[in-house]
C-alpha cells in the first residue's frame, strides 16, 4: 500500500482540514457543501442537453376522440376526412398526431387555456411527479402545448422522461441569473418541453432566503418570458411548504393535490390546504387560484379506500376541491414510470390509461362531448 502523501494532499477550508486524494476530492467538496447546507455550483460544469432525446410527435388513436366528441368511432373518421384532418398509418393503426388533435378540437369550440399548473403536497410519496408525467403526456396528444418544470431534487419526473443526467441546467441556474429559461429547456416532443431537475436544486430554499426580494413575483417574472409559448406550464414540487413553493404558488392559476387513501395522506393534505389559504391570503387577494384534489391509488377492494373517497367528497375542507376523476391502483403505471415511458405511449387498455384520460379531460374541460357538433364559426 503506498503511503499517502499528507504534504501535497492536505486540503483546508474554513478552519477544517483533510487529507485529499485527486479521485476523493471532488466527493468531499459535495460533502462540505452539503454540510453548509448549499451546494457552490460551478457554472463551468453546467450544460445544456445535447443528447437525442427528441421524440416524434405524440398521436392517439381515433377511438380516444369517441367519448370527447360523443360519437361513434365510424363518425369519427367521417369527421377527420371532411375536416381534413391528417392521419398517420403505423402498420394497419391508424393515429392522430398532436397537432392534428388540436386542429380538429379548435374547429369543434374547444379553447386551450393559458394554465399554471403546480403539483404540490407536504406529503412525499402521493404521486405528485407521476401525475405530471401522466398528465403532460396526455394533455399533450390532446394537442396542448405543455412545459413540465422539475422543481423536485429527486428528480423523478425528469428520470420519467429519460433524462438522466446530472450536470444540466435546472430551475436554481434560472434564478440566480446564469442561464436565461429559454436555454434550459429540453424538448421532449415538437410541443412537449421539460426544465430539468438534480440535486443542486436542493439549494433553492437557501438561496431565496439568502436573497431576499418580492417572493409573491420570483417565479411569477421568470415565467412571464415564456409564457404564451405554452397551453400548460405544470411545476412538479417537491414535498415542502417553503419559501419556493411559495412562489410557484403565487404564480399558478391551478394547485393540484392527490391524495391517497390513508391518514397521513389526508392530514398532508388538510395541511397543505390550510397553507394556501394562508399564503394566498397574505399575499395575494387580486386572482384567484383553483384548487383540485383527486384520490390516487384507489383499491375498490378495500373497504377503508371508499372511506377514504367518501370523507374527501364529504368534509368541509375537502369537498368542494374534490374532482369526479380519480386514479385506480395499477402496478402497470408503476413499471411504465420506473422504465421512463407511459402508459399513454402503447396505446394498450388500462385502468390507470382511462382514469387519467379521465383526469386530464377533466382538467382541461374536455370532460363532456360537446352539446351540439356544429363547428365554430
Amino acid at each position: 500500500m503506498q503511503p499517502v502523501d499528507t504534504d501535497s494532499n492536505l486540503e483546508k477550508r474554513e478552519g477544517k482540514s483533510f487529507v485529499v486524494s485527486p479521485t476523493n476530492r471532488k466527493k468531499i467538496d459535495f460533502l462540505l457543501d452539503l454540510e453548509d447546507g448549499f451546494f457552490d455550483i460551478n457554472k463551468e460544469n453546467k450544460k445544456n442537453y445535447d443528447g437525442n432525446v427528441l421524440k416524434e410527435e405524440l398521436m392517439i388513436p381515433p377511438s380516444d376522440l369517441c367519448s370527447i366528441l360523443g360519437t361513434t368511432l365510424a363518425n369519427v373518421h367521417n369527421i377527420l376526412k371532411s375536416n381534413g384532418i391528417k392521419a398517420t398509418k403505423i402498420g394497419s393503426r391508424t393515429f392522430i398526431p398532436s397537432a392534428e388533435v388540436r386542429r380538429l378540437l379548435q374547429i369543434y369550440g374547444h379553447r386551450y387555456a393559458e394554465e399554471i399548473i403546480s403539483f404540490i403536497c407536504t406529503k412525499g410519496g402521493v404521486g405528485k411527479s407521476t401525475s405530471s408525467h401522466t398528465l403532460a403526456i396526455r394533455f399533450n396528444q390532446l394537442g396542448a402545448r405543455v412545459l413540465v418544470i422539475d422543481t423536485d431534487q429527486q428528480a423523478n419526473t425528469t428520470t420519467a422522461f429519460g433524462i438522466n443526467e446530472g450536470q444540466l441546467y435546472c430551475l436554481i441556474d434560472i434564478i440566480k441569473g446564469d442561464i436565461d429559461i429559454n436555454d434550459s429547456i429540453v424538448h421532449i416532443t415538437p410541443n412537449l418541453d421539460l426544465i430539468p431537475s438534480n440535486i443542486d436544486n436542493s439549494a433553492l430554499e437557501k438561496y431565496i432566503h439568502s436573497n431576499p426580494g418580492r417572493l409573491d413575483l420570483l417565479i411569477m417574472e421568470m415565467v412571464k418570458k415564456i409564457k404564451t409559448n405554452y397551453d400548460y406550464i405544470i411545476f412538479d414540487c417537491s414535498p415542502a411548504l417553503g419559501l419556493l413553493n411559495s412562489s410557484i404558488l403565487m404564480a399558478c392559476t391551478r394547485v393540484v393535490l392527490p391524495v391517497n387513501p390513508n391518514e397521513f395522506s389526508l392530514n398532508g393534505a388538510a395541511k397543505t390546504l390550510l397553507w394556501i389559504k394562508d399564503i394566498t391570503t397574505h399575499f395575494r387577494s387580486r386572482t384567484s387560484t383553483e384548487i383540485n384534489i383527486f384520490l390516487n391509488r384507489h383499491n375498490a377492494s378495500k373497504k377503508s379506500s371508499d372511506e377514504y373517497l367518501k370523507r374527501l367528497n364529504t368534509h368541509e375542507l375537502f369537498k368542494n376541491f374534490i374532482l369526479d376523476s380519480f386514479i385506480r391502483e395499477n402496478e402497470h403505471l408503476s413499471r411504465r414510470i420506473n422504465d421512463s415511458q407511459s402508459i399513454f405511449t402503447e396505446h394498450k387498455s388500462s385502468p390507470a390509461r382511462e382514469d387519467f384520460d379521465l383526469l386530464a379531460r377533466e382538467i382541461m374541460g374536455l370532460k363532456y362531448p360537446p352539446s351540439s357538433m356544429e363547428k365554430s364559426q
